[in-house]
């Protein structure tokens, strides 16, 4: 039996040679679960543009659910502008955005394409495809459509992260979701989702071997899902959980070793150098506490 389960169990792709120096630090804040335009999304936004204003921001990653319940009900839904351009507008990010479990509202592929075509005509909310990547100085992002995976099974889009992971020369991979890979909140790691290790479906096995097969790969994982604030490292990645833009919820123990955890609203400011720096704060832009990792790829 145990033979069976090694041989079923994903293969962690190489992590590839030594980056590149650093040719200038790339800084953002991200930001997830913020969708539901609470005094707390207000407060944190607000809290962002100072923090913003006093460390540096190139830009957001927007991490999913961005509009609640259900995601967009018709292409001109007015709550959309209600939770994105009211209440981000006047920070002067661009947010690069990806979707979640609440934008598809129970898996309805019309309600993602309705957020594709907000995007469009949204200059300030960046989303040119369920999935997709830019670059920002020497760092090179891979926006992931986890939802997606959830139902459909991680085939597509890890073919398509192998090919655009190694063809980047990029001193940073960062790969970002909505769904995290390992977290101590009450939807927890992937592949035993809600404690639910043994059912197959909504235990998120098809993300658990995206990640351990292939996102694995990136130098840094950032994502939502769970309300709250994590930084951990898991399988030598390190890993943000940035789901604390509109509410928070209390941890679970999952069996993660956090480095910083704060079941609080807030949002993560991140900066990409010759090292990775992960500051957390509230959402009264309190620094609840910052967290420094060398670059994956350098450690021995």
């Amino acid at each position: 039996m145990l033979t069976l389960l090694l041989a079923c169990a994903p293969t962690a792709p190489p992590r590839g040679p030594a980056p590149p120096p650093s040719s200038g630090p790339v800084r953002f804040v991200a930001i997830g679960d913020t969708g539901r335009n609470t005094p707390e999304q207000t407060a944190v936004a607000a809290a962002m543009g100072r923090i913003c204003a006093h460390r540096t921001c190139d830009f957001a990653l927007l991490l999913g659910d961005n509009l609640y319940p259900k995601g967009m009900e018709t292409d001109d839904d007015p709550r959309m502008t209600a939770v994105f351009t009211d209440v981000y507008g006047d920070l002067g990010l661009e947010f690069m955005a990806v979707l979640g479990n609440h934008d598809y509202g129970g898996g309805e592929a019309v309600r993602a394409l309705r957020q594709l075509r907000f995007a469009a005509k949204t200059p300030t909310f960046t989303m040119p495809d369920r999935y997709y990547t830019f670059d920002r100085g020497a760092a090179s992002f891979f926006a992931l459509d986890t939802d997606w995976v959830f139902f459909n099974g991680e085939e597509e889009q890890a073919a398509w992260l192998d090919t655009k992971l190694a063809a980047s020369d990029a001193r940073w991979k960062v790969a970002f979701g909505h769904h995290p890979w390992r977290s101590n909140g009450k939807h927890g790691n992937a592949g035993t989702y809600e404690g639910w290790g043994w059912v197959p479906y909504v235990s998120g096995n098809a993300l658990r071997r995206l990640f351990e097969g292939h996102v694995r790969a990136a130098d840094l994982y950032v994502s939502g899902h769970d309300h709250n604030l994590q930084v951990m490292r898991h399988e030598g990645v390190p890993l943000v959980v940035s789901g604390g833009g509109s509410s928070a919820r209390g941890f679970e123990d999952r069996g993660n070793p956090l480095d910083l955890g704060f079941a609080v609203p807030g949002f993560a400011w991140i900066e990409l150098d010759e090292v990775l720096k992960v500051a957390l704060y509230d959402e009264n832009g309190t620094l609840l506490g910052e967290q420094t990792y060398p670059h994956p790829r350098e450690v021995p």
